[in-house]
């Protein structure tokens, strides 16, 4: 600085010593390093010395290497890699367990379809045992429907399912309803442990028509109602009362005066607004094409 030039009270006019050099006086021939940020962890030993394939791998659960050496003696060694990254995708110990028994079940051919890490961690999550998960997916493979999926989205607590497992599966009218589907299936996925111990305490005594009536009314008033109609009306059709909203005298009445019409034909006649009269007027392959409103 010349001589007399000013300078900012506080500012020192020495220039910054360059960072990681020796300095003088007592830290003399020591290096100064920035401070490592206290949350970032030092690195393994491991990654200086193995490659990742000949690092040591904590054993996971019981269960889980047991599927992983099954699925590795089956299909060779790198089945073993396959199937151990699949199950650390698991969140949980239990949905561990979970992926690797329905794994199991889906290898020995007992459920028809392979269940996910997600979908393991949250049937674990919502309480469902293995064995239970494995009777139900087991019914429902063939018929492109995932039961899983209704286990999954079932809703109840922990608790109630615990409770409801065994009478589920111990008891064949329960696991008929599960084998039917539709409205059966989803009261006995969603029911409460009292409202199925009810439907049990009379079920051997009513007709098949009584049971799914009451079935359908566990899964809620609108569709208990149908179902009610349903019966009176003589309907067995399924989609008819499942699968639509179309009012069921007219699916009735039009499928009885056409009694060689297929279900389609009969559910897109009365979606176009045609009735038992119009479909004897026009036909039933014209009404199941056209609506009524551009025939005139």
């Amino acid at each position: 600085m010349p001589p007399g030039a000013a300078h900012i009270y506080g500012m020192t006019v020495q220039a910054r010593h360059p960072e990681g050099t020796s300095w003088g006086g007592r830290f003399a021939r020591q290096v100064h390093a920035e401070p490592r940020p206290l949350d970032v962890e030092p690195p393994s030993p491991w990654e200086e010395i193995a490659p990742p394939a000949q690092r040591p791998i904590a054993p996971l659960e019981t269960e889980v290497e047991e599927c992983i050496a099954t699925f590795a003696n089956r299909w060779g060694g790198d089945a073993t890699n396959i199937y151990r990254q699949q199950a650390l995708e698991c969140t949980t110990p239990q949905g561990r367990v979970m992926w690797a028994k329905l794994q199991r079940a889906q290898g020995d051919g007992s459920i028809g379809i392979a269940v996910s890490p997600q979908e393991a961690d949250d049937l674990a999550r919502r309480g469902w045992l293995p064995e239970t998960v494995a009777v139900m997916h087991a019914y429902g493979a063939s018929a492109n429907q995932r039961p899983l999926d209704d286990a999954a989205l079932a809703g109840v607590t922990q608790l109630e399912r615990n409770r409801t497992e065994q009478m589920v599966t111990a008891n064949p009218q329960l696991m008929h309803a599960l084998r039917v589907g539709g409205w059966s299936r989803q009261a006995v996925l969603q029911g409460s442990p009292a409202q199925l111990r009810g439907f049990l305490s009379h079920a051997e005594h009513s007709t098949a028509a009584g049971r799914y009536v009451e079935l359908a009314e566990m899964v809620g008033p609108k569709q208990g109602a149908r179902a009610r109609e349903a019966i009176e009306l003589g309907c067995e059709e399924i989609r008819f009362i499942e699968g639509s909203d179309l009012p069921l005298t007219d699916l009735v009445s039009v499928q009885r005066s056409n009694p060689s019409a297929s279900v389609d034909d009969v559910l897109s006649a009365v979606g176009n607004g045609h009735t038992r009269d119009t479909v004897q007027r026009f036909g039933i392959h014209v009404a199941a094409r056209m609506k009524l409103a551009l025939l005139g």
